[in-house]
Protein backbone atom coordinates (compact mmCIF):
# COMPACT_ATOMS: atom_id res chain seq x y z
CA UNK A 1 0.00 0.00 0.00
CA UNK A 2 2.53 2.61 -1.09
CA UNK A 3 5.42 3.61 1.10
CA UNK A 4 3.29 3.99 4.20
CA UNK A 5 2.59 0.28 4.71
CA UNK A 6 -0.93 0.95 5.95
CA UNK A 7 -4.30 -0.21 4.72
CA UNK A 8 -6.33 2.62 3.15
CA UNK A 9 -9.77 1.63 4.45
CA UNK A 10 -12.62 -0.83 4.19
CA UNK A 11 -15.62 -1.05 1.87
CA UNK A 12 -18.87 -3.05 1.86
CA UNK A 13 -21.01 -3.62 -1.23
CA UNK A 14 -24.70 -4.54 -1.41
CA UNK A 15 -26.11 -5.21 -4.89
CA UNK A 16 -29.68 -5.88 -5.96
CA UNK A 17 -30.22 -7.02 -9.57
CA UNK A 18 -33.69 -7.83 -10.92
CA UNK A 19 -35.50 -8.48 -14.18
CA UNK A 20 -39.14 -7.85 -14.92
CA UNK A 21 -41.10 -11.12 -15.36
CA UNK A 22 -43.18 -9.95 -18.33
CA UNK A 23 -41.38 -6.89 -19.72
CA UNK A 24 -38.00 -6.52 -21.46
CA UNK A 25 -36.44 -4.72 -18.53
CA UNK A 26 -33.69 -5.27 -15.98
CA UNK A 27 -32.59 -3.15 -13.03
CA UNK A 28 -29.59 -2.89 -10.72
CA UNK A 29 -29.03 -1.10 -7.43
CA UNK A 30 -25.61 -0.80 -5.77
CA UNK A 31 -25.00 0.39 -2.23
CA UNK A 32 -21.44 1.27 -1.23
CA UNK A 33 -20.25 1.83 2.36
CA UNK A 34 -16.73 3.28 2.63
CA UNK A 35 -14.87 3.34 5.95
CA UNK A 36 -11.64 5.36 6.18
CA UNK A 37 -8.47 3.73 7.48
CA UNK A 38 -8.05 6.63 9.93
CA UNK A 39 -11.33 5.76 11.63
CA UNK A 40 -10.55 2.05 11.73
CA UNK A 41 -7.12 2.78 13.20
CA UNK A 42 -8.60 5.06 15.87
CA UNK A 43 -10.96 2.25 16.85
CA UNK A 44 -8.02 0.04 17.78
CA UNK A 45 -7.52 -2.00 14.62
CA UNK A 46 -3.72 -1.99 14.57
CA UNK A 47 -3.48 -3.44 11.07
CA UNK A 48 -4.50 -0.08 9.61
CA UNK A 49 -1.37 1.84 10.69
CA UNK A 50 2.25 1.28 11.62
CA UNK A 51 3.93 2.32 14.89
CA UNK A 52 6.27 4.71 13.06
CA UNK A 53 3.77 6.26 10.64
CA UNK A 54 0.57 7.62 12.17
CA UNK A 55 -0.85 9.00 8.92
CA UNK A 56 -3.68 6.81 7.68
CA UNK A 57 -6.10 7.22 4.81
CA UNK A 58 -9.41 9.03 4.39
CA UNK A 59 -12.23 8.26 1.94
CA UNK A 60 -11.67 10.14 -1.34
CA UNK A 61 -13.87 8.89 -4.21
CA UNK A 62 -15.67 6.03 -5.90
CA UNK A 63 -16.98 5.36 -9.40
CA UNK A 64 -19.73 2.79 -10.02
CA UNK A 65 -20.37 1.53 -13.57
CA UNK A 66 -23.33 -0.76 -14.34
CA UNK A 67 -22.63 -2.27 -17.78
CA UNK A 68 -25.70 -3.62 -19.60
CA UNK A 69 -23.99 -4.05 -22.98
CA UNK A 70 -23.73 -7.85 -22.85
CA UNK A 71 -23.27 -10.10 -25.94
CA UNK A 72 -26.53 -11.92 -25.26
CA UNK A 73 -28.58 -8.73 -25.03
CA UNK A 74 -30.38 -8.20 -28.35
CA UNK A 75 -30.98 -4.47 -27.80
CA UNK A 76 -28.56 -1.98 -29.46
CA UNK A 77 -26.31 -0.53 -26.79
CA UNK A 78 -27.31 3.07 -27.50
CA UNK A 79 -30.91 2.13 -26.63
CA UNK A 80 -30.22 0.11 -23.48
CA UNK A 81 -30.38 2.56 -20.58
CA UNK A 82 -33.93 3.70 -19.76
CA UNK A 83 -33.34 5.25 -16.32
CA UNK A 84 -30.72 6.15 -13.73
CA UNK A 85 -30.84 7.19 -10.10
CA UNK A 86 -29.80 9.69 -9.07
CA UNK A 87 -30.03 11.73 -12.24
CA UNK A 88 -27.84 14.80 -12.47
CA UNK A 89 -25.91 15.75 -9.34
CA UNK A 90 -26.68 15.35 -5.65
CA UNK A 91 -24.78 17.25 -2.93
CA UNK A 92 -24.45 17.03 0.85
CA UNK A 93 -26.90 14.24 1.65
CA UNK A 94 -27.18 13.76 5.41
CA UNK A 95 -30.37 11.78 5.94
CA UNK A 96 -32.78 9.21 4.59
CA UNK A 97 -33.27 9.19 0.84
CA UNK A 98 -35.96 7.16 -0.90
CA UNK A 99 -35.92 6.21 -4.56
CA UNK A 100 -37.52 3.73 -6.92
CA UNK A 101 -36.94 3.10 -10.61
CA UNK A 102 -39.80 1.39 -12.41
CA UNK A 103 -39.06 -1.72 -14.45
CA UNK A 104 -42.26 -1.20 -16.42
CA UNK A 105 -42.21 -0.67 -20.18
CA UNK A 106 -43.10 2.72 -21.60
CA UNK A 107 -46.34 1.33 -23.04
CA UNK A 108 -47.74 1.18 -19.52
CA UNK A 109 -47.84 -1.06 -16.48
CA UNK A 110 -45.29 -1.68 -13.77
CA UNK A 111 -43.51 -5.01 -13.48
CA UNK A 112 -41.60 -4.28 -10.30
CA UNK A 113 -38.92 -1.79 -9.36
CA UNK A 114 -35.41 -1.35 -8.09
CA UNK A 115 -35.99 0.75 -5.01
CA UNK A 116 -34.69 1.55 -1.56
CA UNK A 117 -35.23 3.71 1.49
CA UNK A 118 -32.30 3.91 3.84
CA UNK A 119 -29.91 6.22 5.62
CA UNK A 120 -27.52 7.64 3.02
CA UNK A 121 -24.81 9.85 4.44
CA UNK A 122 -22.24 11.87 2.50
CA UNK A 123 -21.94 15.44 3.83
CA UNK A 124 -19.26 17.49 2.09
CA UNK A 125 -19.40 15.30 -1.02
CA UNK A 126 -21.19 15.06 -4.35
CA UNK A 127 -22.70 12.20 -6.31
CA UNK A 128 -22.83 12.81 -10.06
CA UNK A 129 -24.66 10.95 -12.81
CA UNK A 130 -21.93 10.67 -15.48
CA UNK A 131 -23.90 8.30 -17.72
CA UNK A 132 -23.51 8.57 -21.49
CA UNK A 133 -26.54 6.75 -22.86
CA UNK A 134 -24.83 5.68 -26.11
CA UNK A 135 -22.36 3.49 -24.19
CA UNK A 136 -24.97 1.15 -22.69
CA UNK A 137 -23.37 1.77 -19.28
CA UNK A 138 -24.74 3.69 -16.31
CA UNK A 139 -21.97 5.56 -14.49
CA UNK A 140 -22.07 7.41 -11.17
CA UNK A 141 -19.15 9.28 -9.63
CA UNK A 142 -18.87 9.89 -5.89
CA UNK A 143 -16.36 12.57 -4.91
CA UNK A 144 -15.44 14.08 -1.54
CA UNK A 145 -14.53 17.74 -1.83
CA UNK A 146 -11.84 17.98 0.87
CA UNK A 147 -9.98 15.38 2.98
CA UNK A 148 -11.22 17.12 6.15
CA UNK A 149 -14.95 16.80 5.34
CA UNK A 150 -17.12 14.43 7.36
CA UNK A 151 -17.58 11.92 4.54
CA UNK A 152 -13.80 11.64 4.28
CA UNK A 153 -13.01 11.10 7.96
CA UNK A 154 -16.15 9.07 8.77
CA UNK A 155 -18.34 6.50 7.01
CA UNK A 156 -19.63 7.50 3.57
CA UNK A 157 -22.68 5.57 2.32
CA UNK A 158 -24.34 6.06 -1.04
CA UNK A 159 -26.64 4.16 -3.41
CA UNK A 160 -27.01 4.29 -7.18
CA UNK A 161 -29.23 2.46 -9.64
CA UNK A 162 -30.09 1.98 -13.29
CA UNK A 163 -32.70 0.30 -15.47
CA UNK A 164 -32.04 -1.03 -18.97
CA UNK A 165 -33.84 -2.89 -21.68
CA UNK A 166 -33.08 -6.61 -21.36
CA UNK A 167 -34.10 -8.87 -24.23
CA UNK A 168 -31.67 -11.78 -24.53
CA UNK A 169 -31.15 -13.60 -27.82
CA UNK A 170 -31.56 -17.24 -26.82
CA UNK A 171 -32.43 -18.63 -30.24
CA UNK A 172 -29.34 -20.88 -30.41
CA UNK A 173 -29.69 -22.23 -26.87
CA UNK A 174 -31.07 -25.76 -27.00
CA UNK A 175 -31.33 -25.95 -23.23
CA UNK A 176 -31.36 -23.39 -20.39
CA UNK A 177 -28.05 -21.54 -20.28
CA UNK A 178 -26.70 -19.12 -17.68
CA UNK A 179 -25.88 -15.78 -19.28
CA UNK A 180 -24.34 -12.62 -17.88
CA UNK A 181 -27.01 -9.94 -17.43
CA UNK A 182 -24.99 -7.01 -16.08
CA UNK A 183 -21.48 -6.32 -14.83
CA UNK A 184 -20.93 -3.84 -11.99
CA UNK A 185 -17.45 -2.30 -11.69
CA UNK A 186 -16.45 -0.15 -8.71
CA UNK A 187 -13.27 1.95 -8.57
CA UNK A 188 -12.33 3.25 -5.12
CA UNK A 189 -9.82 5.79 -3.81
CA UNK A 190 -8.52 6.71 -0.37
CA UNK A 191 -6.02 9.52 0.24
CA UNK A 192 -3.89 11.18 2.88
CA UNK A 193 -4.86 14.54 4.36
CA UNK A 194 -1.74 16.68 4.01
CA UNK A 195 -1.34 19.83 6.17
CA UNK A 196 -2.37 22.27 3.42
CA UNK A 197 -5.82 20.65 3.20
CA UNK A 198 -5.21 18.87 -0.07
CA UNK A 199 -5.00 15.20 -0.99
CA UNK A 200 -1.63 13.55 -0.52
CA UNK A 201 -0.69 9.98 -1.43
CA UNK A 202 -3.69 8.23 -3.04
CA UNK A 203 -4.38 4.48 -2.97
CA UNK A 204 -6.77 2.93 -5.50
CA UNK A 205 -8.63 -0.37 -5.57
CA UNK A 206 -11.31 -1.83 -7.81
CA UNK A 207 -13.89 -4.59 -7.64
CA UNK A 208 -16.00 -6.24 -10.33
CA UNK A 209 -19.26 -8.19 -9.94
CA UNK A 210 -21.02 -10.27 -12.62
CA UNK A 211 -24.69 -11.22 -12.40
CA UNK A 212 -26.12 -14.05 -14.44
CA UNK A 213 -29.60 -15.31 -15.24
CA UNK A 214 -31.01 -18.27 -17.10
CA UNK A 215 -31.55 -17.74 -20.81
Amino acid sequence: MGGYNVRPGSVKFTHDVRKAPDRPRGGARAKVRMEPGRQICNDGQDGYFTPTVQDVYNNKSATVVQDWDMPVNDIPKEELITGTDPEGQVDDVTGTRSASISLGASSGGISGSVGYSSSVNFPGAELTDATTLATGEAEHQFKINKPSHNSSTNNAVFEVGSVAQWEPDCANDRRPTRRTMVIIDVDLQWGLDVPVGKWGDVISDNKSFSYVTTC
